[in-house]
């Protein structure tokens, strides 16, 4: 297996200066620490190194010799793997793709932080109207942090559903509902609500996805 030299790999990205193996924080990282993976390049080259995706700033992190890197361009990139976990570029991101029965469902990661009060004495939170922060996702965010402000995480996940050469963009029950015939998309509608399928968690997209792709 060829491995392209980490050099010409990181000619493409910049530094960041907060080291980070294992200060990942569940709501803002896809993986909880940096994980094994490999870079599939356009020239058939490979790069394996430690990454993560910032679902919040929408940026992909690798380690190079201890130091947290940020993806600058990702046009060389053709395919990432991390983990078992395949990724695409798309435009200035990346994509999960997730082949399901006939069909592939991308996942377009995206966590939005909003500062909701400060911690104030003995744990409680002080409400009020917070500013808008620079939020870093390389700091820990736990209450040992010098940060004292209480953030909430909203997932605005998009959606893709890959089908017959043709992607669809969705985004909730809705729009997910509106790619299918109207009898088939009853039968989705019931089994969503049977389930009770959450559309910002990718889990439940992925079962909805699933059924209704079944046997097509």
């Amino acid at each position: 297996m060829k491995t392209l030299p980490l050099i010409i790999f990181i000619l493409c990205c910049c530094f960041n200066t907060q080291a980070q193996e294992a200060t990942s924080n569940s709501n803002v990282f896809i993986f909880e620490t940096f994980t094994e993976g490999k870079a599939l390049l356009k020239n058939k080259a490979i790069n394996q190194t430690k990454f993560n995706y910032d679902c919040v700033k929408q940026e992909l992190h690798f380690l190079s010799d201890g130091e947290n890197m940020i993806m600058d361009d990702n046009s060389n990139i053709d395919t990432l793997y991390i983990g078992n976990r395949k990724f695409i570029p798309y435009q200035n991101r990346f994509l999960e793709y997730i082949p399901i029965n006939n069909a592939a469902l991308l996942i377009d990661y995206k966590t939005k932080v909003l500062p909701i009060g400060k911690k104030g004495a003995y744990g409680v939170t002080t409400q009020g109207t917070a500013p808008v922060l620079d939020f870093d996702p390389s700091k820990p965010l736990d209450q040992k942090s010098l940060d004292n402000h209480v953030y909430r995480f909203n997932l605005e996940n998009k959606y893709y559903l890959e089908q017959d050469q043709k992607r669809k963009k969705f985004t909730n029950t809705k729009s997910f509902l509106k790619l299918f015939p109207k009898e088939h998309a009853e039968a989705i509608s019931s089994f969503m609500k049977k389930e009770k399928i959450n559309m910002q968690n990718p889990g439940d997209v992925m079962k909805a996805v699933e059924f209704a792709t079944k046997g097509n």
